[in-house]
C-alpha cells in the first residue's frame, strides 16, 4: 500500500514522484506525531473521487449502499495547509528519528511530498491524499 498526492490540476514542467510506501507503513506513528504537534494528520487529507470509490468497493465486493455509505465528491485542500503537516513531521523526525521504522525512507517520502506541495502552492493548485493498493 502507498500514500500519494493527487493534484486537482497537473503541474507543468515538474517531475515529482512520491513513492509513498514508507508513509503508508508509518502512518499510525505519523498520526500520533501530528497529534502531538497539533497539525492535521495525513489521513485527514484523504479523499477519493466517487467513481473511483465505487469501483474500489465493487472490486472489494462491498455493497456500500446497503451499509449506508454515501459516496461524496472528492475534497481538495490548499497546499499551504498540507505543508504545515509535512513540514512539522519532517522537523520532528529529523530531531526524533527513532519514532518510526525506516526513518530515512519516511523522510524521503515526506521531502517528495514537500517538493510537490511547494510547487502546487506556487501555482495555487489544490490537492488531496490517495491510497494505492
Amino acid at each position: 500500500m502507498a500514500l500519494y498526492i493527487v493534484l486537482e490540476n497537473p503541474l507543468v514542467d515538474t517531475d515529482i514522484i512520491v513513492d509513498g510506501k514508507a508513509l503508508s507503513r508509518a502512518e499510525p506513528e505519523l498520526a500520533d506525531i501530528a497529534a502531538r504537534l497539533g497539525v492535521v494528520p495525513l489521513m485527514d487529507y484523504f479523499s477519493m473521487d466517487p467513481t473511483e470509490a465505487e469501483e474500489f468497493l465493487a472490486v472489494a465486493d462491498v455493497d456500500y449502499a446497503s451499509l449506508g455509505i454515501e459516496l461524496r465528491e472528492a475534497q481538495w485542500f490548499s497546499a499551504t495547509e498540507g505543508l504545515k503537516t509535512i513540514n512539522g513531521l519532517l522537523q520532528y523526525l529529523q530531531q526524533e528519528p527513532g519514532m518510526v521504522k525506516d526513518v530515512e525512507a519516511v523522510l524521503r517520502d515526506l521531502r517528495e511530498c514537500q517538493r510537490m506541495l511547494e510547487a502546487a502552492e506556487k501555482h495555487q493548485i489544490r490537492w488531496h491524499l490517495a491510497v494505492d493498493y
